[in-house]
């Protein structure tokens, strides 16, 4: 599930924040998948970072939400920090683009 979203931040911004010894994430606006600076290659511009494919198994996104929290493919609920912690994704910013159609980002 790559939404072809293109996510552009100061590489400043990140290399600040990990001189201060804080954790950076980095999550797509469009569909929720976390990014990972660290995979970015070096010769990509110096302020994309494009979406991280989808690689694993559905298992990874939400099933719904409920008032215990966002439920796993095995019916666990998880708060939003912990749900993003397990699978790498923001389930409310997914949750939200799968009701959408997984639309393509617009440019």
């Amino acid at each position: 599930m790559d939404c072809e979203a293109e996510n552009l931040i100061d590489r400043e911004l990140i290399e600040n924040a990990i001189e201060k010894g804080k954790k950076v994430t980095l999550i797509c606006g469009n569909c929720g998948f976390v990014n990972n600076p660290e995979k970015i290659a070096e010769e990509v511009q110096k302020t994309w970072l494009a979406c991280i494919p989808f690689t694993g198994s559905e298992r990874k996104l939400p099933t719904g939400r409920t008032p215990d929290g966002w439920k796993d493919y095995k019916g666990r609920a998880f708060c939003r920090v912990d749900f993003i912690k397990k699978y790498q994704v923001d389930p409310e910013i997914n949750w939200a683009w799968r009701k959408r159609g997984s639309p393509k980002a617009i440019d």
